[in-house]
């Protein structure tokens, strides 16, 4: 629930269900927890606390729909508020595999101000250069739900960047000779999903996390095609597409200015040395 009011844009659905017993779940609460999010008067990040503890919905009861509203105050200042409007969506009936009965209620953003960021992450901002305009057409789209207009707007964006990101890296490892091939490779080829698809074969495991390679992430949401999916998958693609983009850029900031700051501390190190 935290992360769903944190990070989720308008319309997207987060779910919530139980197959016990009824006179057991039927009272289950939940509770609108605090939040981290931007505090325009303390000029940092902040925890927000509900004004008034209350509950959402329970998961018993009988099929409805109730729009519900929470208000946060900031800790800090107590003066910033943040107000979500929430639709929730109860339905209950009998599991096919368990035979219990079973309680479902869905959740989702239908109203949020001050209005869900729409501000590029600075790292991103300085990788995009100019095409960070489309960029932010993909963040608005996300904000009000709309997966599949994100997702090709995300989509132009990787495409679109690939040899630049590329170019980060090659400086981050240019001692190893076998990944600034492959680099090379991907610059000399023109067709847009094989240059995706060798760029993400020759990222260095320093990029990568548990295992996880972030550019294989990115290239196998595109490859799940544009013109098949709903709205609502390609704005969980989307999603995903922008996390990993991120992480990347961070990781490749981060390890590039180490490596520069190691290198200029041996230099000084060097120099004082012929003194």
């Amino acid at each position: 629930m935290k992360n769903f009011l944190e990070t989720y844009p308008l319309y997207k659905w987060i779910e919530f269900q139980a197959t016990e017993d009824h006179e057991k779940y039927k009272d289950v609460k939940v509770h609108p927890p605090a939040v981290n999010l931007d505090c325009s008067i303390c000029e940092s990040k902040q925890t927000y606390r509900v004004y008034e503890d209350g509950s959402l919905a329970n998961f018993g009861g009988h099929h409805d729909n109730n729009i519900y509203r929470l208000e946060y105050v900031c800790a800090g200042c107590k003066s910033a508020n943040i107000e979500f409007l929430l639709f929730v969506h109860r339905s209950n009936g009998h599991d096919a595999k368990s035979k219990k009965y079973l309680y479902k209620m869905k959740i989702q953003k239908i109203g949020q101000f001050p209005a869900w960021s729409i501000n590029p992450d600075p790292g991103i901002s300085k990788l995009l250069g100019e095409h960070v305009d489309t960029y932010k057409k993909g963040l608005v789209c996300e904000s009000q739900g709309y997966g599949i207009g994100a997702f090709a707007y995300y989509r132009r964006i990787v495409e679109d960047n690939v040899e630049s990101l590329l170019n980060q890296i090659k400086e981050l490892v240019e001692d190893e000779t076998d990944v600034v091939k492959g680099i090379e490779e991907v610059k000399a080829e023109h067709n847009t999903e094989q240059r995706i698809r060798i760029a993400s074969t020759v990222l260095p495991e320093s990029l990568q996390v548990a295992g996880n390679n972030p550019l294989s992430v990115i290239y196998s949401a595109l490859s799940e095609g544009l013109h098949v999916q709903d709205d609502e998958t390609c704005l969980n693609l989307a999603h995903n597409i922008r996390e990993a983009l991120t992480y990347l850029v961070h990781q490749i900031n981060l390890q590039t200015q180490g490596k520069r700051q190691f290198t200029e501390s041996l230099k000084q190190i060097v120099i004082a040395k012929t003194k």
